[in-house]
């Protein structure tokens, strides 16, 4: 698939992950992003095809999806959605699959994510903030994002035993393959997720969980 580049948010990345700023390493850096944009778009089409992808204002075009996925943060309810349907089978059958109940005290019944909350609650994917809450409109961090999806894969046991949050499941994520081509520090608490390692994320265990099936057949 062939990329527009966009000049601006490739020199706004090369300062984001401290690359040092001189032409050559600019040149190098761009080499290495236009490598990994390409990847975000290809997972980005593969879960939209897989109907994993629901994410509104991200627009069919080769440019803006670029800027958005790359450039911005996510929610901890958007994650949450997206993993549960890329985790659970009968998330096309939500409305009967899910007893919906006030899980969390500040997710109420009309909130638009309440039951992909209430399912992932039930799977075991997301567990709150120990007070009750979920925050579901918060920024999500690197190492949130990876705990969910080590969950949802069914490796929650496996992580507490190497540790438990975050090492444990960055551990698991990094056994699993879940990490490949994303560019994440996941070495700070506050380090916030962006959409286009989301994109990678769940991708790669999309891939995961398809070689386990193969391998069973």
């Amino acid at each position: 698939m062939k990329v527009k580049m966009i000049s601006s948010v490739i020199l706004s990345l090369v300062f984001m992950f401290n690359f040092t700023i001189g032409t050559t390493s600019i040149v190098k850096a761009t080499s290495a992003f236009d490598e990994v944009l390409e990847k975000i778009y290809e997972a980005y089409d593969d879960l939209q095809y897989w109907g994993i992808m629901m994410l509104g204002g991200l627009p069919e075009s080769e440019t803006t999806p670029l800027a958005r996925m790359v450039g911005r943060n996510i929610t901890r309810a958007e994650v949450a959605t997206l993993t549960t349907r890329m985790s659970v089978a009968e998330w096309f059958m939500l409305d009967s699959a899910v007893n919906i109940e006030d899980i969390f005290l500040d997710v109420g019944f009309r909130h638009w994510a309440v039951i992909y909350l209430s399912l992932a609650y039930e799977k075991g994917i997301v567990m709150g903030d120990g007070d009750g809450n979920f925050r579901p409109n918060d920024n999500i961090t690197e190492r949130e994002t990876v705990t969910m999806i080590v969950r949802a894969l069914g490796y929650s046991e496996t992580a507490r035993e190497l540790g438990g949050f975050p090492y444990g499941y960055i551990q698991v994520a990094e056994e699993l393959g879940l990490l490949e081509h994303t560019i994440m520090t996941l070495d700070s608490e506050r380090e916030y997720l962006l959409r286009g390692n989301l994109f990678l994320l769940l991708y790669n265990a999309v891939q995961y969980r398809e070689t386990l099936t193969n391998t069973n057949i």
